[in-house]
């Protein structure tokens, strides 16, 4: 099983934080406010990160990737 190299502790995943922003549409129903997901538009900014320490260990995902493969 892979550690972490921040801190060592066993980590099954890692934790993709990317950044972006979600599209919405916004109606009235009645008086309720709707809200409908229309699209994310990414900016390619992820952060692979540990989910013990949540420090980040990547920011590329064939890295991400290579050491979850090479650690398994």
């Amino acid at each position: 099983m892979p550690k972490c190299p921040k801190c060592k502790k066993e980590i099954e995943q890692l934790r993709n934080y990317c950044q972006g922003e979600n599209v919405y549409s916004l109606w009235l129903e009645g008086n309720d406010i709707q809200y409908d997901l229309k699209d994310f538009i990414g900016r390619n900014e992820n952060e692979y990160c540990c989910p013990e320490c949540h420090e980040v260990l990547f920011t590329d995902e064939e890295e991400a990737i290579k050491f979850l493969k090479e650690n398994k």
